[in-house]
Formats: structure tokens, sequence, C-alpha cells
């Protein structure tokens, strides 16, 4: 039993990191050119997650949004749906991963860099 609980409790201080540094990422505000409209707090934090990771899992969004409240139900996907409308008029794409969560392509992700630094 004892044991059970030091794992336990080793599993809830990893998890905590993680949301710690996903949040740290997400606070990581870079300036977004003119042509980026108008993003809500929520868009900017998921797109900050999509510029730092390969793979932005549901969880990972979770985490940030809704401080790991996993029941957003499609709210996630409405924030995702709007941030692809958003950046499709650039050509930066966002791309499902079927039960996994969604990515940026890395030719995406060089376009939106190339796109702020100009």
């Amino acid at each position: 039993m004892e044991s059970e609980n030091e794992r336990l409790r080793a599993r809830v201080e990893e998890l905590e990191e993680t949301v710690r540094q996903l949040r740290s990422i997400a606070a990581q505000a870079s300036p977004l050119p003119d042509w980026v409209p108008y993003l809500t707090r929520h868009e900017s934090a998921i797109l900050q997650l999509f510029l730092a990771r390969e793979v932005v899992t549901i969880d990972a969004m979770e985490a940030i949004i809704h401080e790991g409240d996993t029941r957003s139900g499609n709210l996630l996907s409405v924030y995702v749906y709007h941030l692809r409308k958003k950046l499709a008029k650039s050509g930066v794409k966002i791309e499902t991963i079927f039960r996994r969560g969604y990515r940026m392509p890395p030719a995406s992700k060089a376009l939106f860099a190339q796109q702020v630094a100009a």
C-alpha cells in the first residue's frame, strides 16, 4: 500500500511538472505579424504549443486551457477550427492526428516563422 501511494505521488508530481512546462510554453508570446487576425487568449496559447511541439495532444491543450478539466467536449476542436481558419489565409496549416491530437507541419512552422520575421 505504501509503495502504491509513493508511486501515485511521484506520478502526480510528474504531471504537475508537465502542466507547468506547457503553461510556460503557452505564456511565451512572440510578436505576431499584422496578417494574423486577432487571436483569442486560448487560440494564442494553442498556437504557442503548435510552434513549440511536434504533436499537440488533447491532454496538453486541456492542461493549459482548462487546467486539466477534461469535460471540455468539443470546445478544443472549436478553438483549433477557428485557429485553422485564421491561419489558412497565410498558408499555415494544422493537421489532425486521429485520436492523438494535432500538429503543425514543419513547412507551416517555417512559413509562420518566415512571416513573423518579415
